[in-house]
């Protein structure tokens, strides 16, 4: 089987969902349009909820890896609104489905993967305990990706990108103020 099969799969998957509801992609769609048969599909995904959920992992690892070492927190979580927003239609697609769930899940588990790798540098300068730090993680991405939810729940109309340069420039401080607050109930606790 060729290298790039389950990528080009996937890729085909998208670009249908990109143009039509996801209730109305078939496995035969998939394949015509990938140029391979059944079989090979099924080496790959068990079905196409299946397909759904190995594309959400890939992306979420393809994002990740994109993200430069040493990017803010900021400019990981502009690249992260950025993606949501290119990919609009995909994502009207699968949140107007029965499968919206799916969608949220992703959307919060790549919000929680990308703070968590992009935060590590502002939290090693602060003695707070690894609780502290989750709560910092879950703080933050519940935020975006609330954000994106509420903005998806709105139909998409607006420049998501644009809302959170303002969001983040509201923002700016409010992590460094968490962590010296977490700092100030462990010193408290040390007396």
């Amino acid at each position: 089987m060729a290298k790039n099969t389950k990528k080009d799969i996937i890729r085909s998957f998208e670009r249908l969902l990109a143009k039509r509801e996801f209730e109305k992609i078939t496995v035969k769609d998939i394949t015509e349009k990938c140029g391979i048969n059944r079989k090979t599909f099924y080496y790959y995904f068990a079905d196409i909820d299946d397909l759904m959920t190995k594309a959400f992992d890939w992306e979420i690892q393809n994002f990740l890896e994109s993200i430069p070492t040493g990017a803010s927190a900021h400019e990981a979580i502009m690249s992260f609104f950025a993606l949501v927003s290119e990919s609009k239609d995909v994502v009207y697609h699968i949140y107007n489905s029965s499968r919206s769930e799916h969608l949220t899940e992703y959307i919060r588990t790549a919000a929680l993967s990308m703070v968590k790798s992009t935060f590590v540098g502002e939290l090693k300068n602060h003695n707070i305990t690894e609780e502290q730090k989750d709560v910092v993680y879950h703080i933050y991405s519940f935020a975006i990706s609330g954000f994106i939810i509420m903005w998806i729940d709105s139909g998409m109309q607006t420049d998501i990108v644009e809302h959170i340069k303002q969001i983040g420039t509201m923002l700016d401080g409010g992590l460094e103020f968490l962590l010296k607050n977490a700092e100030k109930i462990n010193n408290a606790n040390k007396a």
